[in-house]
């Protein structure tokens, strides 16, 4: 089900632009301001410039006018070969090395309707506006969209292992801290052998793709999609109806997904003073010893599913709640079951929403939830009386992603955090190459 093409992609030369850990990036979507300035000072060829341009409206334009002059320059420039690409990452969570291993490609865009990728979440208006407008000057790809696919047979992952022996094409080994977000070492190779695309793009027409990450851009596609099929009513097939995606294997060893912490703010000290009471509705309360927040999410991770850990302000701070009885079953009755297994369904809708006000409305807006990777953010956020409450939660599996994507369901906002994010300007897409 998944149509994955070859592409001429563009890439940096490093004998014009240096080290290409200078000028790689992550996503749009997790670089903040102070972040964007750092990467930015990098380098002048940085993709940070092209990918998340500054300044007013006319910032699209120059930041395809920018990505024009590098290709003019020779700073970057389109392999000779259409190829599909395989990208290893090598990175270290919790003391653990790990290695995820993908393929870069232009797969056809389809409309969710078609079931060829299955989305797990809602969208946000503005972030697809932003992004259709970098498309539409840009005319590229400029970071890819994350795929989950479903590889059972492993019959993709014996060809890649089989690639990755030869020599990269490209290298990027980052400083530790250089760059957030993404892998310490990234190792890309092309694929332009006939035989070895054919099994690849076999291999995923049999599969069925999930949306990891990248939904606003997955949906910005289509609507570039549609339009440029108005401008050119007589041509059925272009660049256009492709877009860059990276694809992993869903029981893929290397796959982490990272907790979402919820940290609740403009919430009445009425409430959150109660809150504890009312969790014995649902919840075996335990207080827990004063420790770092470490180990509690070690605690945490052992605990029943549906299980979390409330910081209050008050002492005992740090409480463990694990279920009490099956509360999938209070949840509603006209969602899937896969998404009235996640711990994250329970949190909104047994307890922010019922017994502190919180409902998608509010929890939208992030005016009262705010959300942090980080157990220690999220402590200290209550220690200092910057939040109300933060509740610590158990990372969402992808299975459990899979499953909500196949029942046609959407999760809870911030439900996931793969990590690391796919390096941005490793390889572009053009629209405007054949």
């Amino acid at each position: 089900m998944v149509d994955v093409s070859p592409f001429r992609g563009m890439r940096y030369r490093e004998e014009v632009v240096g080290d290409l850990s200078l000028v790689v990036a992550p996503p749009y979507d997790v670089i903040d301001g102070r972040q964007r300035s750092l990467l930015v000072e990098r380098s002048a060829y940085n993709v940070t410039h092209i990918e998340l341009p500054n300044g007013g409206a006319e910032r699209y334009a120059r930041a395809a006018e920018l990505l024009r002059h590098w290709h003019n320059e020779g700073a970057v420039e389109h392999d000779a070969t259409p190829a599909l690409y395989v990208l290893e990452e090598r990175f270290t969570t919790n003391g653990v090395e790990h290695r995820r291993l993908g393929i870069l490609g232009a797969v056809r865009v389809e409309s969710w309707g078609s079931g060829a990728v299955l989305p797990h979440e809602h969208t946000l208006p503005g972030p697809k506006r932003d992004r259709l407008e970098l498309l539409r000057t840009c005319r590229a790809n400029i970071s890819p969209i994350f795929l989950l696919y479903d590889d059972p047979e492993r019959v993709l992952r014996s060809v890649l292992e089989k690639v990755r022996t030869s020599n990269p094409v490209a290298h990027v080994t980052l400083p530790a801290g250089a760059v957030p977000h993404v892998a310490q070492e990234s190792r890309l190779w092309m694929i332009t052998d006939s035989a070895q695309l054919g099994a690849l793009r076999a291999a995923l027409a049999a599969t069925q793709a999930y949306i990891a990450d990248g939904h606003h851009r997955y949906e910005t596609a289509l609507t570039y999609r549609r339009e440029m099929k108005e401008q050119h009513p007589g041509l059925a097939e272009g660049s256009w109806t492709r877009a860059l995606m990276f694809l992993v294997a869903a029981d893929e060893p290397g796959l982490t997904v990272l907790p979402i912490h919820r940290v609740i703010r403009n919430v009445s000290p009425e409430r959150v003073a109660g809150l504890r009471d009312r969790l014995t509705d649902y919840f075996a309360l335990a207080e827990l010893p004063s420790s770092v927040p470490e180990q509690w999410m070690e605690l945490l991770q052992r605990a029943a599913t549906g299980s979390f850990i409330f910081i209050f302000p008050e002492s005992p701070r740090a409480v463990l709640a694990e279920p009490a009885r099956s509360l999938k079953e209070l949840l509603p009755r006209d969602r899937s079951e896969a998404w009235r297994e996640l711990d994250v369904s329970v949190l909104h809708h047994l307890v922010l929403d019922p017994f502190l006000g919180l409902g998608e409305q509010e929890i939208e807006g992030e005016e009262y939830v705010s959300y942090t990777r980080s157990a220690e953010e999220a402590v200290e956020a209550v220690r200092s009386d910057q939040a109300e409450l933060s509740v610590l939660v158990r990372p969402t599996e992808p299975a459990q992603l899979c499953a909500v994507a196949r029942a046609h369901d959407r999760m809870p906002q911030k439900s996931t955090f793969f990590f690391p994010k796919p390096l941005t300007g490793l390889v572009i897409y053009d629209h405007t190459v054949v």
